[in-house]
């Protein structure tokens, strides 16, 4: 219990009163003289201990005064539930069987969702704001409640900073696909220029750009534009996956400052910069950087384009990952979950007070009655 103006309490010497008062009072005596005891030579008289009357009158007297000065202080109590396990989950993912959760009873399992339902109930169909969701919900739990989240590989609906709550979470990858947004299933806008020293590196490309037209009629599936190393790329084109060696050209440099963003091999000389880590192998090596130039960007990468020395470029989940990084912006909506644990360390949210002032005024009600009815009962020797 806190108290919302403490400086009330100060109050409590107030208790004393009823102390002093109870103590100077004595039992009503009318003297009566005797002739037959007038002339006996007065002695003096022991002086009395004090002497406490009608100890129960007192202590209700006190308590009120207690209670009165409890209320001026606007008491409050900060409500906390028992610590449970909630486990969420984004919709879309599959669900681990029985065996591999925990098998607390107190557990309690909802979807990632607005309202946060329970799990026996259908999975919403549209894209959630993951991020959005998880705050809200740690906010929303107790302190002591433990959180495990299960999330599919791939994340929609994300913020570009990397998520912080104030207690620590079990995050889990799944087997499960959210649902996306419909322009990741458009084909990406792209151009591609080979390195004829290297020809197998735009191979991983073409094979990509094939792979994200799975969709389509066969038909109406076709290969990625080839653009000359000096060439500019077409209006129609926002990714330009440029594999020459060297210093890349003038017009690829003002091409990117207009808006686009350029792909580049590892040996492509560049102005060095600030950049940022765009991708991670499951080791933690660093495949792909990226760094910010006039309204584009310039993408790097750091591990040779061979599948000998950067497996992943054989990985089924390749093409997935290489679209989703070259039509995500540099704030992205879009993230692999791997990548994206939430950090501990947010302040902490104080939930609502409950107020007890009510309870305080009923208290005080129910002793202001029977202080009055023990002052006023018949018989009583001292005056109310």
């Amino acid at each position: 219990m806190n108290f919302l103006l403490p400086s009330a309490l100060f109050a409590l010497i107030a208790l004393a009163l009823p102390v002093l008062i109870h103590l100077s009072r004595r039992s009503q005596q009318q003297r009566t003289d005797f002739a037959a005891l007038r002339w006996l030579q007065a002695r003096f008289r022991p002086r009395r201990q004090p002497i406490v009357q009608e100890w129960l009158l007192l202590l209700i007297r006190l308590l009120l005064l207690t209670l009165l000065v409890l209320f001026l202080a606007i008491p409050v109590r900060h409500h906390s539930s028992a610590p449970e396990h909630w486990l969420v989950a984004v919709p879309g993912v599959i669900w681990p069987s029985d065996a591999e959760l925990s098998t607390e009873k107190s557990i309690s399992r909802h979807w990632l969702a607005p309202g946060f339902p329970t799990a026996e109930r259908p999975a919403p169909s549209a894209t959630v704001p993951v991020a959005s969701l998880l705050r809200e919900l740690d906010a929303k739990l107790p302190a002591g409640t433990r959180l495990t989240v299960l999330v599919p590989e791939r994340l929609h609906g994300w913020d570009a900073e990397r998520l912080q709550l104030q207690r620590p979470v079990n995050w889990r990858v799944v087997k499960g696909q959210m649902h996306e947004h419909e322009s990741l299933h458009e084909l990406p806008a792209m151009v591609l220029t080979p390195d004829p020293a290297k020809a197998d590196s735009a191979r991983y490309f073409r094979a990509a750009y094939r792979v994200w037209q799975a969709h389509l009629p066969e038909a109406k599936q076709r290969d990625v534009p080839i653009l000359a190393a000096d060439a500019v790329p077409p209006e129609s084109a926002r990714i330009w996956v440029y594999l020459s060696s060297g210093k890349i050209p003038k017009t690829a440099r003002r091409w990117v400052q207009g808006g686009g963003t350029l792909m580049l091999a590892p040996d492509a000389a560049i102005d060095a910069g600030t950049s940022d880590v765009l991708w991670r192998a499951e080791d933690g090596s660093i495949l792909l950087v990226q760094q910010a130039v006039g309204k584009g960007r310039i993408l790097q990468w750091r591990q040779p384009l061979n599948a000998t020395q950067t497996p992943p470029l054989l990985d089924a989940a390749f093409p997935e990952r290489l679209q989703a990084v070259l039509t995500t912006s540099p704030q992205p909506d879009a993230a692999f979950a791997s990548m994206q644990q939430p950090r501990t360390g947010a302040a902490p949210v104080v939930p609502d007070p409950q107020p007890l002032q009510p309870w305080l005024m009923l208290g005080v009600a129910l002793l202001f009655v029977a202080e009055r009815v023990l002052a006023t009962r018949p018989g009583r020797s001292l005056p109310a």
